[in-house]
């Protein structure tokens, strides 16, 4: 039976998702990261290292939702609010 063939569109997401794990294997920061990983486990912190691993990424999302909020009400709420009505369609 022969598989069914991928559209060209689907070749390119494979693609881009290769050459993105590869470049993460291959960069010094996974490199890093593996090694703190690899320190803590010895010394049976490993717990410690996920609850930092976690926390830092929970703060990063967090600051990420602040940002949003507030670039879209600059974009759109605000703008209607301080300009004129003429200037919007």
């Amino acid at each position: 039976m022969i598989p069914p063939r991928r559209s060209g569109r689907t070749r390119i997401w494979i693609i881009l998702g290769v050459i993105l794990l590869l470049s993460c294997i291959t960069s010094s920061t996974f490199a890093t990261f593996y090694t703190d990983f690899l320190w803590f486990k010895s010394l049976n912190y490993a717990e410690i290292f996920t609850t930092r691993l976690t926390t830092t990424i929970e703060l990063t999302f967090i600051a990420t939702l602040f940002a949003l909020a507030f670039l879209l009400a600059n974009w759109s709420f605000l703008p209607h609010l301080i300009a004129p009505q003429e200037f919007f369609w």
